[in-house]
């Protein structure tokens, strides 16, 4: 049952897991939510961290950490700094016409800088992505849902991502 533009998914306990030598702290989702060893990332599973589904209401929340080449993290250091880097990274890692992007900004969480991107993938799905870029690694959170209950699941897809905690 949703009330008052908000779902009603909940979170749980804490947990801890390390990938390419980062901890992630996070409360897990509970039901419906299950936890997925499958990444809905082109990427495949490889740098995936965690995955959470549910599937009523169709939903999803993810955690990547993706290695970045030696070559780029230099880059990486001075990326948050060029408006034009930013762009063209956006439209890089979400290609058009398959994302429409609705908007993207700088934000700050777990004592980080990340942009935020929400955007419509295939005309079907609203997303919303935090990435930053943290010991050698692209870190990628994510939550998805169909458009039509996007705005109803965003403020738990928020709280989610305000239980992240990443050393």
């Amino acid at each position: 049952m949703v009330g008052f533009g908000q779902s009603n998914f909940k979170l749980g306990e804490n947990i801890k897991l390390t990938k390419n030598n980062i901890e992630f702290q996070f409360k897990k989702p509970n039901y419906p939510f299950n936890r997925s060893d499958e990444s809905l990332s082109q990427g495949g599973n490889k740098n995936l961290v965690i995955s959470f589904v549910a599937s009523k209401p169709i939903a999803a929340l993810q955690i990547y950490s993706t290695p970045i080449p030696s070559k780029m993290q230099q880059d990486a250091e001075n990326f948050f700094n060029s408006e034009q880097s930013i762009k063209s990274f956006i439209s890089q890692i979400f290609p058009h016409p398959i994302n429409e992007i609705l908007e993207y900004k700088v934000v700050v969480f777990s004592d980080k800088i990340f942009i935020e991107v929400q955007l419509i993938g295939a005309n079907v799905q609203k997303q919303i992505n935090w990435i930053t870029f943290y010991k050698n690694n692209m870190i990628n959170i994510l939550g998805t849902t169909l458009i039509e209950d996007f705005e109803t699941n965003l403020p738990f897809i928020k709280k989610f991502k305000n239980s992240i905690y990443i050393k």
